[in-house]
């Protein structure tokens, strides 16, 4: 978008790290009582299923997101990949 400042930023990926990239479908999806899921619940599935398979995080993560909206209607796109660094 014209004269809009977009800030950079230089991170050093360890080997193993994940980086967990999404659109904000993600965290403004909502549940039938309006709810957002929000970034919190997205940091807990992380924590709590980081360890496996980048594919296997973004299938727990979709699903989270599936259980938690319910029969709300999805308001947004839902963009979601992870990648890991030097996996070992």
């Amino acid at each position: 978008m014209p004269g809009v400042g977009y800030p950079t930023h230089t991170v050093q990926l360890m080997r193993g790290d994940q980086l967990v990239l999404y659109t904000d479908g993600v965290t403004e999806a909502f549940n039938p009582a309006e709810e957002l899921y929000g970034v919190q619940r997205l940091v807990d599935e992380v924590h709590v299923h980081g360890s496996g398979t980048p594919a296997a995080l973004v299938e727990r993560i979709c699903q989270s997101i599936t259980n938690f909206a319910g029969s709300a209607p999805q308001s947004d796109d839902i963009t979601l990949t992870v990648l890991t660094w030097g996996a070992p």
